[in-house]
């Protein structure tokens, strides 16, 4: 009876953020490494200043860069607000991709790994009319990405699998 109870309690419990029920969907899908004209991975400082840093302006550089990522899995979605960022490493990394396309420009901003350290908080913002609709991962907007405390604003976070971005830094 005692388990019985237990396992009600637990499977009914509020979790502090939301979910998106379509698990495992490619993350690039209305956007794929092709349509990139020039891709910057900055960790830690801009192009030049610091370790596991690059800079590719051809298809054939971008997709050996890129590896695994131009086939990446989001695994969840969720979102967060503006002040809880932190809370999954987006304050503290300065690592994130920014890739231009001939009508898109799009940043990939890492945070930490999660606490299985088998998946990577990651979220994206896109900037592009013929993008903004298309697909369920994007943010529009960058107010989170510089702002300090926009408590109001939410960002929607993915985890994708946390070897993308091992794979990017050894590069």
């Amino acid at each position: 009876m005692l388990v019985i109870v237990v396992l009600t309690i637990s499977c009914s419990e509020e979790h502090g953020h939301e979910h998106h029920n379509g698990v495992s969907k490619l993350l690039w899908k209305d956007i794929p490494c092709e349509s990139f004209t020039s891709i910057q991975f900055l960790r830690k400082g801009k192009i030049g200043d610091g370790v596991n840093t690059w800079e590719v302006n051809s298809i054939d550089e971008m997709k050996k860069k890129m590896g695994t990522l131009c086939n990446a899995v989001v695994e969840r979605q969720f979102f967060v607000g503006c002040g809880r960022l932190e809370e999954f490493g987006f304050r503290s990394s300065s690592s994130y991709l920014k890739m231009l396309g001939i009508d898109h420009r799009v940043k990939l901003y890492f945070g930490r790994k999660t606490p299985d350290q088998f998946g990577q908080y990651v979220f994206l913002v896109v900037k592009g009319t013929d993008l903004k609709s298309k697909h369920e991962f994007f943010n529009l907007d960058e107010a989170c990405a510089g702002a300090a405390s926009l408590l109001s604003e939410e960002i929607k976070v993915l985890v994708i699998p946390a070897y993308h971005h091992r794979g990017l830094a050894e590069r």
